[in-house]
């Protein structure tokens, strides 16, 4: 009974630890995303600098 309750614990935590690492992924994500470079208005995928050099 012991083991049991120490395996399920142990199970747990590790579930609990793999949710909160992949929670603090996301938030940095979404962090990254966020930055707007200078010369913007909105985040976007390809920035000001880019478009210039393929002449946009």
């Amino acid at each position: 009974m012991r083991t049991l309750t120490v395996s399920l614990l142990g199970a747990a935590a590790i579930a609990a630890s793999l949710v909160l690492l992949r929670q603090q992924r996301q938030d940095e994500d979404r962090a990254r995303q966020r930055v707007v470079p200078p010369g913007e208005t909105v985040p976007s995928e390809i920035s000001l600098e880019k478009l210039r050099e393929r002449g946009f």
